[in-house]
């Protein structure tokens, strides 16, 4: 008989599966609110349409830039400039640049020649393009991102207003996305009075509203500089505005698994700085026991199934492939291990992304 006052395993898994067990249903309650409260940009009429720039930080993206331009193009939409910052890229992305800028007046190129000391590159590319921007609504994208919905400037037009920011999630495409997805899933779980953060991949801001607060000045040495604006926005009294955006575009961030590992492992570490291997083994414990415990002990599979009911949820949000749903399990492990690759990474000095070293 096991000493009085030790705890058994089986009760050990009881107290977990309690503890656990509050946790998502916690979760699952607020990711459901996310997923009913979660909408896309509604249509307006208006006489004069506001100019929007359209910003585009490249480096080395001669395969995507000419996906995104010319998804620009097919806009329903004049009033635009598009200016696109060449970050010395190596590769053809600056003939790109010149080729459409020969076809179509409204789009512009500027090339890069370095940056200033404590500047990581895409936050003074779009430091740079926002400075030379005429319009009066700032359109922040990402070179891998594709246009599906010809009305979409004309939605951001009609929903943006003065002290407002417009962002949301892309729908995934390439490699990896069962990995990325849980990215997301893990955010729409996130109460909405602490949310924060915008999607560097897609957003805009008027350009009073910027240009008063020059955001990417402010957190020009941070290489998660879209999450440290939102909040900071929000804290100035800038409303984020999170909208289902993966409704009328894409974003092809990786080609394949191995490099969306790669990609991820630049800064999955950070929001945890050198707390992530404690807070690994805790994501792992929270999310990815359940599947196994459930071999273990029948009532695992309840936890098991809360998860995969969240996931659902998120990947509706997210236009994702059911394939992606039913890889969360393996999606969960995967965005741990990246976690502590990170972090290792870090350690090391070996972070680099595009060809350059990211200095911590």
């Amino acid at each position: 008989m096991p000493s009085e006052g030790l705890v058994t395993m089986s009760e050990a898994m009881e107290w977990l599966f309690l503890i656990l067990g509050a946790y998502h249903l916690v979760a699952f309650a607020i990711l459901l609110v996310s997923y009913l409260r979660t909408r896309g940009l509604g249509m307006c009429r208006m006489d004069r349409w506001p100019k929007i720039s359209i910003l585009i930080p490249a480096r080395n993206e001669e395969d995507n830039l000419p996906r995104l331009l010319e998804s620009i193009l097919r806009q329903d939409y004049g009033n635009m400039e598009v200016l696109v910052y060449d970050d010395e890229s190596d590769d053809g992305t600056w003939a790109v640049v010149e080729r459409f800028s020969r076809e179509d007046v409204r789009i512009r190129g500027i090339r890069g020649r370095g940056k200033p000391r404590g500047w990581v590159g895409k936050n003074y590319a779009l430091h740079v393009l926002s400075e030379k921007a005429s319009g009066d609504i700032l359109l922040f994208l990402d070179a891998d991102v594709y246009i599906r919905d010809e009305l979409l400037l004309r939605r951001i037009a009609c929903n943006m207003s003065p002290g407002k920011v417009i962002t949301g999630f892309l729908r995934y495409r390439g490699g990896g996305t069962f990995v990325l997805t849980v990215l997301s899933y893990l955010y729409f779980q996130i109460p909405f009075p602490v949310r924060g953060g915008v999607n560097g991949q897609m957003w805009a801001i008027t350009r009073e509203d910027y240009r008063n607060l020059r955001p990417h000045e402010v957190f020009k040495g941070e290489v998660l500089e879209d999450v440290k604006i939102g909040y900071w926005l929000s804290w100035k009294g800038i409303g984020v505005d999170f909208r289902r955006l993966s409704l009328y575009a894409d974003v092809f961030m990786y080609r394949s698994l191995c490099e969306t590992v790669r990609g991820l492992t630049k800064n999955a570490w950070r929001p945890f700085l050198h707390f992530t291997p404690i807070a690994a083994l805790l994501y792992w414990v929270f999310y990815l026991w359940p599947f196994f415990a459930l071999f273990l002990y029948p009532r695992y599979v309840l936890l098991a199934m809360l998860i995969m009911t969240g996931k659902f949820l998120s990947d509706r949000i997210l236009l994702a492939r059911i394939s992606d749903t039913l890889l969360a399990p393996v999606g969960i492990f995967f965005f741990g291990y990246v976690m502590l690759r990170s972090w290792l990474f870090a350690l090391s000095g070996r972070t680099t992304w595009k060809g350059r070293p990211l200095r911590e």
